[in-house]
């Protein structure tokens, strides 16, 4: 995992093959809940991707509520890396974190 991950990370947003985001999204969340060591480190590299596809019909609406519940999660244990990335992001995926976290 722990050579294998930052890779897979370095991939997000999928630009193909979709249906693999229910695998990895679920993967990422799933480790993220573990406490994996990596996750911090990987967490503005997450956030920008989960900006891109939170909303959008490449999610279902299992991994969408699950990655919505993370976000959260982020935003109230790492606010200052959650906000870094926010004021890093166009407007308009800015503000789908924003309300992901408020939700």
């Amino acid at each position: 995992v722990d050579q294998v991950f930052p890779v897979m990370v370095g991939y997000l947003p999928l630009q193909e093959d979709f249906e693999e985001n229910t695998t990895v999204y679920r993967c990422v969340v799933h480790l993220y809940q573990a406490g994996h060591p990596q996750i911090q480190q990987l967490l503005p590299q997450l956030l920008r991707a989960f900006a891109q596809v939170m909303g959008t019909t490449q999610l279902t609406e299992e991994i969408q509520n699950a990655l919505t519940a993370m976000v959260k999660d982020v935003h109230q244990k790492f606010p200052q890396d959650f906000n870094n990335v926010v004021s890093s992001l166009p407007q308009e995926q800015a503000e789908k974190l924003q309300m992901a976290a408020t939700l």
